[in-house]
């Protein structure tokens, strides 16, 4: 990616890369921009200038004006807020990209009783989704995401809405998915906490301002942050427990 968005009075700009099989943390404070790139990578905000490119595919160019829309970009997205359709079941969830891609009942139906197995749901498989419980809810966001096989994951703070207890199970369950073989060609962690990064990835880059202050390794950034927010960070990070998974 690289590319310019505005909103309003507030411009993000930056340029970056995912090699395969990355997961890329970005930190960054509130107001950070953090979630304008969510929107402009899964195509729900236009770019003002520039392209994005993924697995040699191109999403969008603003100067030529291409454009893919979201369901045709290969991106699974899992929300702050889950964003799942509160009147549908856990299954009709779930299965939402697939049958937006038009895939054949059969191969939809194997898909979602994988899925539902995997992150053992299949005792709720039937309960609308307004009925579960916020640890539910994520597990059935990040179903439905992976569910269409995406060549990039993107996560939006996606522990935010967890309770303390609930959260190391959620973060290894994650963990684990991103190192099995389902596994996305990449994934981009947007969170404002050290410590969610520090358990899925040292992969790390810092946005502040709508701009990259930081990008490298955790342990490179500690040796030279370069703004007081990414020393914070750091700070945070020595005092968090220990890794709930090996990074990846």
């Amino acid at each position: 990616m690289d590319a310019r968005v505005r909103r309003g009075a507030f411009e993000l700009r930056l340029a970056f890369e995912l090699a395969e099989g990355e997961t890329l943390a970005v930190l960054g404070p509130n107001g950070a921009g953090k979630s304008t790139l969510v929107l402009a990578l899964a195509g729900l905000l236009r770019l003002d200038e520039g392209r994005v490119e993924l697995a040699g595919r191109l999403l969008e160019d603003a100067e030529q004006g291409d454009c893919r829309p979201p369901q045709r970009r290969g991106i699974g997205v899992v929300f702050q807020s889950h964003r799942l359709f509160p009147q549908l079941s856990v299954r009709q969830n779930l299965g939402y990209g697939l049958r937006a891609r038009r895939l054949p009942a059969e191969a939809r139906r194997a898909i979602e009783e994988a899925w539902l197995a995997r992150l053992d749901l299949g005792s709720i498989a039937d309960v609308r989704a307004d009925r579960l419980s916020t640890g539910q809810a994520q597990r059935v966001a990040l179903a439905r995401a992976m569910a269409i096989r995406p060549d990039l994951l993107l996560l939006d703070e996606p522990f935010a809405a967890l309770d303390a207890e609930a959260r190391p199970s959620a973060i290894a369950l994650l963990a684990d998915v991103l190192a099995g073989p389902e596994a996305p060609r990449c994934a981009l962690l947007v969170t404002h906490e050290a410590e969610v990064a520090r358990a899925l990835t040292d992969h790390w880059l810092i946005l502040e301002g709508g701009r990259v202050t930081g990008r490298g390794r955790a342990e490179a950034i500690a040796a030279a942050p370069g703004s007081d927010y990414a020393r914070s960070l750091l700070r945070d990070r020595d005092e968090a427990r220990p890794r709930a998974a090996t990074n990846r």
